[in-house]
């Protein structure tokens, strides 16, 4: 009965059938595309008692956000610029558009997931953002790597490699600061995660990488980004959801014999 029992717990975490194998980092050139899924999404925050210095919005209150998905059509039409607009007598509308990139990567033993998000304009709020990938418990990660890649207006690129690591059993994150200076003309997140087997004697025939990003929509500091869980329905705050918007997950699977 109790051998049953494990049994059927196993297949609920991941489906698998008998054997074992190991998983070693490799190089990134090493690896190929196998799986990928993109969204695109409009983020609407109205927000109101505004006072802007160089573009940044401060003492803000959120009324309301909310973020919908597009199409890539309507996200390749939206200019790249800051789209704020008056609301009222006090109150202005701002709105976000960005692109988010889940994929599964292979080499022969290895696999590798990456979540990538790309800001089609640049949000007026930037504090402490959060991007994760949550996935069954038969693998884990065992490398977590995030970037920011951004560039200015006057044409200079840089990469940001700070952040604060987060690896469970059923996902990794990072959190991370989007960059300050006023002329930045692009922004993209990306994290990746080297992923080895979780389980002994099986072969898993099934991978599912979730991936998901809240954007801070209030200053927020790291320790506070930082209370948040990690699963294959994407992450969930820990007592801190009014601070960020509402980005739906974005989601890739593989059928596999590992």
């Amino acid at each position: 009965m109790k051998r049953k029992m494990l049994v059927l717990i196993l297949f609920l975490i991941c489906p698998f059938i008998a054997n074992a194998s190991n998983n070693e980092s490799l190089n990134e050139e090493e690896y190929k595309l196998i799986s990928s899924n993109e969204k695109y999404f409009k983020t609407t925050n109205v927000i109101s008692n505004v006072s802007t210095f160089n573009n940044e919005i401060n003492d803000n209150k959120i009324i309301l956000s909310y973020t919908t998905e597009i199409t890539k059509e309507e996200y390749n039409s939206v200019e790249n610029k800051d789209e704020i607009q008056p609301y009222g007598s006090s109150n202005i509308v701002e709105t976000n558009y960005k692109k988010l990139t889940v994929s599964i990567l292979e080499n022969g033993s290895a696999y590798r997931y990456r979540a990538v998000l790309n800001w089609k304009n640049i949000p007026s709020v930037r504090s402490s953002d959060i991007i994760t990938i949550g996935f069954y418990q038969s693998v884990k990660a065992v490398n977590v790597n995030y970037q920011t890649d951004y560039c200015l207006t006057t044409g200079v690129c840089s990469t940001l490699k700070d952040f604060v690591r987060k690896n469970t059993s059923t996902g990794a994150g990072a959190v991370f600061q989007l960059p300050s200076a006023s002329n930045v003309s692009s922004i993209k997140n990306t994290l990746t995660l080297d992923i080895a087997k979780n389980v002994s004697d099986a072969t898993i025939i099934e991978q599912l990488a979730v991936a998901d990003y809240a954007h801070a929509i209030k200053k927020i500091s790291s320790t506070d980004a930082n209370k948040y869980t990690i699963g294959i329905s994407g992450l969930t705050h820990q007592g801190t959801s009014s601070y960020f918007d509402t980005t739906p997950s974005v989601s890739t699977s593989i059928k596999c014999n590992w």
